[in-house]
């Protein structure tokens, strides 16, 4: 392979251009021109390394990643805990089937860490845990112990959360000045809410900066303060504008903590997970669900996050979840890794043109965002939470409109649907900051209604 590119000639941008009006025989390149109504940007489909040089010029965002020889992410299994019991039955019913990491969503107030942990080795995985106060995370962390504590992390909202933010002190001191990730930045939550990249990625930004500030102020230098915080965003529908969100992600969060001068190398990068929701799946169509999950994965994968979790499309359900739901999530990873080799190949988006492009505009406007954010003090402010409400309020009304219009295809939910066989019902939605979560499928099935 060394030497395979000085092979072949270059093609300058003028060529390819040509080359362009002949395939479409038209000299107008304007229907290659498009126009993103959800995200509120336009793109060509088209690029250049030409085109890159001359439409980039924000060049104050760098990439930065330190996982320079993998591209293996986590396969992530959600189990809620309301009985200890069943939890750790499911944990190691689904690791047996090739899950190599869990995440444990507490559900009640006093658990028994014995009987949820037992036979399950937390050396050989990844485990997350959400949880709803410090004593419950002081008995966690008396029972993991230091030796798990790098392959641990812990789910405090504390947007989301007063109660966890006042006791911000109170876990940092459990920590003992061993730093791993505690707080979650929770981008995934909004994303289900309907809101588009740039509201998704400003949240993000403005979310992990509180963070810092306020991990700084409890007395953790840089370094301490960014070895605490992970985050989870949600992935959408429109394969390369998620690979190129995830990518901007990594290059704005560098930037921003390039801003506190950290001395580790390591701090420039963030720790991201993904999860496939339940925005544009439907109960009654699980083949087309199964289509929409391997691309979302294929997104997240490609652009290098570190845990992917795919929640069973039919997670919403009252009905619960069924044994095919469960095993198409938990195999479209491990099929993608060991049939597809997703995760053999490191940074596989380098040198897509269209990609950088992508990358470029998104970095723009979410940034833009995050600073309106930021200038209103914040998402610890409640009038800077008010702007985020309504950017993603409006969004997703404009998602739902352009649904029930089918000027977005959707098949199974409003293009080729299929009738359900047994009676579809939603179990009650979460909300998130006060937003409703959005499920396209049951907005149109409600307005039709």
């Amino acid at each position: 392979m060394i030497g395979l590119k000085e092979s072949f000639g270059s093609v300058s941008f003028e060529q390819w251009i040509d080359r362009l009006k002949k395939d479409l025989k038209s000299e107008d390149l304007h229907e290659l021109n498009k126009f993103d109504e959800i995200e509120n940007f336009g793109y060509t489909s088209y690029s250049h390394e030409k085109s890159v040089e001359t439409n980039i010029t924000n060049t104050e965002f760098t990439s930065s990643d330190s996982r320079n020889h993998t591209n293996n992410w986590k396969n992530v299994v959600f189990i809620e805990v309301n009985d200890e019991k069943e939890a750790n039955s499911k944990a190691l019913e689904v690791l047996m089937k090739g899950a190599d990491a869990l995440h444990f969503s507490i559900q009640k107030s006093n658990i028994n860490w014995e009987i949820l942990l037992d036979n399950i080795g937390l050396e050989y995985i990844f485990t997350e845990f959400t949880l709803h106060s410090a004593d419950q995370f002081g008995e966690l962390h008396t029972r993991i112990g230091a030796t798990y504590q790098r392959n641990i992390a812990i789910n405090f909202d504390l947007v989301n959360d007063d109660t966890t933010r006042k006791e911000l002190k109170s876990i940092i001191s459990t920590l003992n000045g061993n730093y791993y990730p505690i707080l979650l930045v929770d981008g995934y939550s909004l994303q289900q809410c309907g809101a588009n990249i740039t509201e998704e990625l400003a949240f993000c930004l403005a979310t992990g900066n509180e963070y810092l500030i306020s991990l700084m102020d409890a007395g953790l230098t840089i370094d301490q303060a960014v070895a605490c915080i992970h985050f989870k965003m949600g992935v959408g529908a429109h394969y390369f504008q998620e690979i190129a969100k995830f990518k901007s992600f990594k290059e704005l969060w560098a930037a921003l903590t390039s801003e506190y001068h950290p001395k580790e190398s390591s701090s420039y990068d963030c720790l991201m997970s993904a999860q496939i929701g339940s925005l544009n799946k439907s109960l009654a169509d699980p083949y087309t669900n199964l289509l929409r999950q391997t691309t979302e994965v294929m997104s997240a994968s490609i652009a290098g996050v570190h845990r992917i979790a795919v929640l069973p499309y039919d997670s919403t359900s009252e009905n619960g979840t069924s044994q095919l739901s469960e095993r198409m999530a938990l195999n479209i990873s491990l099929i993608l890794k060991e049939e597809s080799y997703f995760d053999q190949v490191i940074n596989p988006i380098n040198g897509s043109y269209s990609v950088e492009q992508l990358s470029a505009t998104i970095n723009e406007k979410a940034w833009a965002l995050f600073g309106q954010i930021d200038e209103k003090g914040g998402v610890f402010s409640e009038e800077a939470l008010q702007i985020v409400r309504n950017n993603v309020l409006a969004t997703a009304q404009k998602r739902v409109i352009r649904a029930g219009e089918k000027k977005d295809t959707l098949i199974g939910i409003n293009k080729f649907t299929i009738p359900a066989q047994t009676a579809v019902s939603y179990k009650k939605s979460n909300n998130y900051l006060g937003l409703p979560q959005l499920i396209l499928e049951r907005e149109l099935t409600t307005a039709k209604a």
